[in-house]
C-alpha cells in the first residue's frame, strides 16, 4: 500500500485461523495419506506403478489447498483520503477507493451464511464481499455501482477511525 505512514490511520491483516478448518483439513489429509501409503505398499508388491500417479493426485490437490489457506490474507488500510485492500493470493494489486467516490461508508454486522453463503470473495445481488471470518464488515456504498463489503475483526476501532475523519454518523458523506 503506497500511502505514507503519516496518512495511514488504520491497518488490519486477517488470515485463516479458524481451528475447525485446520482440523478438517488435517483429518482429510490423514485419510488421503493413509490411503496413498497403503496403496503404495500394494502397488510395490504388484509392480503396477502407473496407479501411483493417479492415487497421488488427491494428495497433491490437498497440499495446494492447504498452501492457499496458509497464504490467504485480507489486508485493509484506511488512510486520510482512501480505503485500500488486497486479498492475497487472489489480487496482485491493491484495490483502492477514494472517500470522494463513495456515497456512504459504515461498519455493519452482517450474516455471512445467509447473505453471501459464507466467507471469502463472494457476491450477492448488490454487493461484492471480501471476507475471511466473522460477521463485521466495512460497507462501502455507491450511487451507481456495486457496493463493497470488506470484512473486519476490529469493528469498534474502524468506527472510531471513520468518525475521526468525519465519515460516519449524521454528518457522513
Amino acid at each position: 500500500m503506497s500511502q505514507t505512514d503519516k496518512d495511514i490511520l488504520y491497518q488490519e491483516s486477517q488470515g485463516v485461523t479458524q481451528w475447525w478448518i485446520w482440523f478438517m483439513f488435517f483429518i482429510v489429509c490423514f485419510a488421503v495419506l493413509y490411503k496413498l501409503i497403503s496403496s503404495f505398499l500394494e502397488i510395490s508388491r504388484n509392480n503396477d506403478w502407473s496407479k501411483l500417479i493417479v492415487l497421488s493426485i488427491p494428495f497433491i490437490i490437498l497440499i495446494l489447498v492447504i498452501s492457499l489457506l496458509v497464504n490467504m490474507r485480507l489486508k485493509t488500510v484506511i488512510s486520510t483520503h482512501e480505503i485500500a485492500w488486497c486479498y492475497t493470493p487472489f489480487f496482485k494489486k491493491n484495490k483502492r477507493i477514494a472517500f470522494t467516490e463513495m456515497s456512504k461508508i459504515s461498519v455493519i454486522e452482517y450474516r455471512p451464511l445467509a447473505e453471501f453463503l459464507g466467507w471469502g470473495i463472494r457476491f450477492n445481488a448488490s454487493t461484492s464481499a471480501y471476507t475471511v471470518k466473522g460477521n463485521n464488515g466495512i460497507l462501502i456504498e455507491f450511487d451507481s455501482k456495486r457496493n463493497i463489503l470488506i470484512g473486519t475483526q476490529q469493528a469498534e476501532l474502524v468506527e472510531e477511525v471513520l468518525k475521526k475523519i468525519n465519515l460516519q454518523g449524521d454528518e457522513a458523506i
